[in-house]
């Protein structure tokens, strides 16, 4: 891939220091998060990378200003609790190093709870991973007293729905600080059904847990497909701009009890 080259700006080339060529290259991590780290937040994952890339030695590329930053990215916020096999992290390295040797430096470095799956290059230029979101895709493994010729009658009856509406609290920017303090925004009435593109049931195939207290009941497995908003980055039927989200439509259903393991199984971009 031919990446581009860089020249400093006039007002930097005002220092013999600043006059040269800077290569960077964008670098697409896509991992997984297992068991071990699934209780950690969004902004603790974010943490746990940037310790990780440091201690590889990955030569990071930083954000101008007062206080500079590393270039990396987390494409979309996992909800604490779930699992994922395919999350995607943007890194720019002010580097030449290939994929290869990038991964090769983190593997030795990476956390328990974290994997790599895949590293490539992507263009310099290209929009944020958040900016070209479209779908994400989930695994659901439930435990549920229900029949399955119940759960699939209650999939059936929501996928032929036009509408669910739900409540999503969202606050303002100039009330942020509300919602610290736990007091939140207005909450908004959205319709869930135009952010779900697709729900099917499928068995489960996996041994059940032998912990004692482990639940008892029917297994099977919900695989769901949701749109970000209206899946081109905006809001379609009263949908919210973000993700449709699991938890959700486990609620629409009357399944959210059920939920043994959440996975989140892909994410896909424009």
């Amino acid at each position: 891939m031919k990446r581009p080259l860089f020249l400093a700006s006039p007002l930097e080339a005002n220092t013999a220091s600043a006059v040269q060529y800077i290569l960077m290259r964008r670098l697409r991590i896509t991992f997984a998060k297992d068991d071990e780290i699934k209780y950690i937040s969004h902004l603790d994952l974010a943490r746990a990378w940037e310790r990780t890339l440091r201690r590889a030695n990955v030569p990071l590329a930083y954000s101008k200003g007062f206080s500079p930053h590393p270039r990396l990215s987390v494409a979309v916020p996992l909800p604490v609790g779930f699992t994922s096999e395919a999350e995607l992290l943007d890194v720019v390295e002010d580097d030449d190093l290939s994929p290869d040797q990038v991964r090769q430096m983190i593997e030795a470095q990476i956390p328990p709870g974290l994997r790599i799956v895949d590293v490539m290059e992507v263009p310099l230029g290209e929009s944020s991973p958040q900016a070209r979101l479209m779908f994400t895709e989930y695994r659901v493994d439930l435990v549920t007293p229900l029949s399955k010729e119940e759960v699939e009658r209650r999939v059936a009856s929501f996928m032929a729905a036009d509408s669910i509406e739900r409540q999503r609290r969202r606050a303002p920017d100039k009330e942020k600080h509300r919602a610290r303090a736990g007091q939140g925004g207005k909450p908004r009435t959205y319709n869930l059904r135009s952010v779900v593109e697709d729900v099917r049931l499928e068995e489960r195939v996996d041994a059940p847990r032998a912990e004692a207290d482990a639940p008892v009941g029917s297994r099977m497995r919900l695989l769901l497909r949701l749109k970000a908003g209206g899946a081109d980055g905006t809001s379609e039927g009263n949908a919210p701009a973000g993700m449709g989200r699991p938890d959700e439509v486990l609620e629409a259903l009357g399944l959210d009890d059920c939920a043994e393991r959440i996975t989140r199984k892909r994410i896909e971009l424009r």
